[in-house]
């Protein structure tokens, strides 16, 4: 991988060629929403080409790095890390919480679907795939398998009652047949 990168500092069609190459085949990993949107903001050739994305919900200003994920054309998967850092900065309504200094979060952990930024994330268009994991955090900072299933659940049935997340012919044929034939 490093002799194909090398490659790219030849010229500036190979250069784009390789990149393109590049983002297609790999995920690109980001820490934070605030890395996320850093780099979208600044970069538009990883906007135009980026085909999947992993980022971990989490950051003070979620809902504008995500809304910068609607302006990528070719974004086809996209997975989301949770902990209980995504809603540290959550919704309004869960202000009223006031944060011991001993107890980094409130007694009673939000729903993920109350994050901020899952809005925007229920307004990128053109998805195959949406995925849900657990963020690489210390286990006493991780969601439980049900909450982090739950949310995948919640994203899944709004992205596809919308018609946003596109649907393999072949899988909803043979999915008809099978329902016809009960």
């Amino acid at each position: 991988m490093k002799e194909v990168l090398a490659l790219a500092g030849t010229c500036r069609l190979v250069r784009s060629e390789i990149l393109k190459l590049f983002y297609q085949d790999n995920v690109l990993y980001f820490s934070c929403t605030c890395a996320l949107g850093f780099c979208l903001s600044r970069n538009e050739f990883v906007r135009q080409n980026v085909q999947r994305i992993k980022f971990h919900l989490r950051g003070p200003q979620d809902s504008h790095p995500i809304s910068l994920l609607r302006i990528c054309p070719n974004l086809k998967e996209l997975e989301v890390t949770v902990s209980k850092w995504s809603t540290f900065y959550r919704h309004q309504q869960y202000s009223q919480f006031t944060l011991s200094p001993h107890l980094p979060f409130p007694p009673i952990d939000p729903p993920l679907r109350t994050a901020n930024g899952v809005s925007e994330l229920l307004g990128i268009p053109y998805l195959e795939s949406v995925k849900v994991s657990h963020a690489s955090v210390r286990n006493m900072f991780n969601r439980n398998a049900k909450e982090v299933n739950d949310f995948e659940t919640y994203l899944k049935e709004r992205l596809e009652g919308r018609g946003l997340l596109k649907v393999n012919i072949a899988d909803l044929v043979a999915w008809l047949d099978k329902r016809m034939k009960l």
